[in-house]
């Protein structure tokens, strides 16, 4: 019964707003907030993708994310795979 219930919730959301409900936001999700925090994600995915024309490696285009001063939410610097969905 209870299991309907929120699955039956999840789809009404989802049509509603048309995106995911079941997991947190990825990095183009969160770019696109209206706020300090998107503006600051949006900067650093911008910064990666000149990086990335600029034919860096993804562990390069992380140290430089860290020289740029951009950090992940926990603080912590970026790994070449977070980069990479980042980039995606």
């Amino acid at each position: 019964m209870t299991v309907a219930k929120l699955r039956g919730a999840r789809e009404r959301k989802r049509r509603k707003t048309g995106c995911k409900v079941e997991s947190r936001k990825s990095w183009l999700e969160r770019s696109g907030e209206d706020s300090d925090e998107g503006r600051k994600i949006a900067a650093m995915i911008a910064a990666a993708k000149r990086l990335e024309n600029d034919g860096l490696s993804l562990r390069d285009i992380a140290a430089e994310l860290v020289k740029l001063g951009h950090r992940n939410e926990r603080g912590a610097t970026f790994s070449p795979s977070s980069v990479r969905s980042m980039l995606a």
